[in-house]
């Protein structure tokens, strides 16, 4: 989001953002599934 909103000056909501955004969706969804791994499955 900080690269967004300063290198492309494209700063604003940053929950439109991230669903425009496809690096920053696969990133929230990497975390949610690495957490979901760890608690439900370890």
């Amino acid at each position: 989001y900080i690269q967004i909103a300063v290198v492309d000056q494209k700063s604003g909501d940053p929950t439109k953002i991230i669903l425009r955004d496809r690096i920053t969706q696969f990133i929230v969804l990497a975390w949610l599934l690495s957490f979901l791994f760890l608690i439900y499955i370890v």
